[in-house]
């Protein structure tokens, strides 16, 4: 007596604790390697999964939102700047007119009124070159703040895509994927049957076993009587 067995098979066991919800082969079937051949219930696993991506992108989101912020605030300092440079101008061009109102003044080539009026004009210009190193400040400011969310925003895009990719491989866990090509030999479960996975010195729920057939090997039990005519390259009939 013996047993007809391939020489390499694989017994697929439960990854993940469950409910055997589908059994997509049955004994006999062909499978392919990484085919996907039973399911076991995963309604947490998915939620989670669907979770951590509702998360992933809100934080791609608040990034993008920071990025294009960081954008405008840098469009704002340039403006500023221009603006600054501008207000320096008048300036530079107010007090030239005020100096030589001064002198004209002094002489008593003209008018106090028309004095006024340059002095004015130097004023406002101060003032608005005061304005503009404000507006600038406050951007570079902003930029600050801006650069700062954006910072934060990529870390948690990094720590939620951590989570996502995390929750997925648990995910794919309830697939129970065929390890190579062969044929399912062994099927000792039921769909609605629920599964466990292997633990220290206890073997998990063996949901199939996929067997190579390409090499058949017969193990085939001899009485003591008999193994004294047994020989090397000796034939067999089974």
């Amino acid at each position: 007596s013996g047993e007809i067995k391939p020489r390499n098979y694989i017994n697929i066991s439960a990854d993940q604790i469950g409910r055997l919800v589908d059994i997509l082969v049955k004994e006999g079937d062909h499978v392919r390697k990484n085919q996907v051949v039973a399911r076991v219930a995963s309604v947490q696993a998915k939620a989670d999964v669907e979770a951590s991506q509702a998360a992933v992108n809100s934080a791609l989101a608040d990034s993008a939102a920071s990025e294009a912020g960081l954008k405008a605030q840098d469009d704002a300092i340039a403006t500023a700047q221009a603006t600054i440079s501008r207000s320096k101008a008048d300036v530079d061009r107010t007090k030239m007119f005020l100096d030589r109102a001064s002198d004209l003044l002094k002489d008593k080539l003209i008018a106090q009124q028309d004095f006024e009026q340059r002095k004015s004009d130097y004023d406002s210009a101060v003032a608005a070159l005061s304005e503009s190193q404000a507006r600038l400040d406050q951007a570079r400011s902003t930029r600050a703040q801006t650069a700062a969310q954006l910072s934060s925003s990529q870390r948690h895009v990094a720590q939620y895509q951590a989570n996502l990719a995390r929750s997925s491989d648990i995910l794919a866990k309830y697939n129970s994927i065929a390890p190579l090509d062969g044929v399912v030999t062994n099927l000792p479960v039921r769909v609605g049957e629920t599964v466990v996975p292997g633990i220290q010195n206890s073997t998990g729920s063996t949901i199939m076993t996929i067997a190579d057939m390409s090499v058949i090997t017969a193990e085939v039990k001899v009485d003591e009587t008999d193994i004294v005519n047994v020989r090397m390259g000796q034939s067999a009939e089974v």
